[in-house]
């Protein structure tokens, strides 16, 4: 997320009103400042998509109680509504 910020503002800052020259800036910064709007664009699908994937675990957990009623790590599957509601019903003590 950082690295998608610090990319974005190198692309919108004017360089010279920051007293910095762009002669000595590099070949990437030159072209994203050429094409604003579509490097703002990939910054954020490509920083987003990456955020994305790191993020994702593949759990589904759910709980009741402190009491752990499915597991999609545990069980590599997903539960339907049945499970779960016969899991927490059996946790309440079959009182639903």
């Amino acid at each position: 997320m950082f690295a998608q910020v610090m990319l974005a503002c190198v692309t919108l800052l004017d360089f010279d009103a920051l007293g910095v020259s762009l002669e000595r800036a590099p070949a990437l910064v030159l072209e994203l400042r050429k094409t604003k709007t579509q490097a703002l664009l990939m910054i954020w699908v490509v920083g987003n998509m990456i955020h994305a994937n790191a993020m994702n675990t593949g759990a589904f957990e759910v709980y009741y109680g402190g009491s752990t009623v499915f597991s999609k790590v545990e069980s590599k599957t997903l539960p339907s509504f049945d499970a779960i509601f016969r899991s927490v019903d059996a946790l309440r003590g079959g009182s639903l």
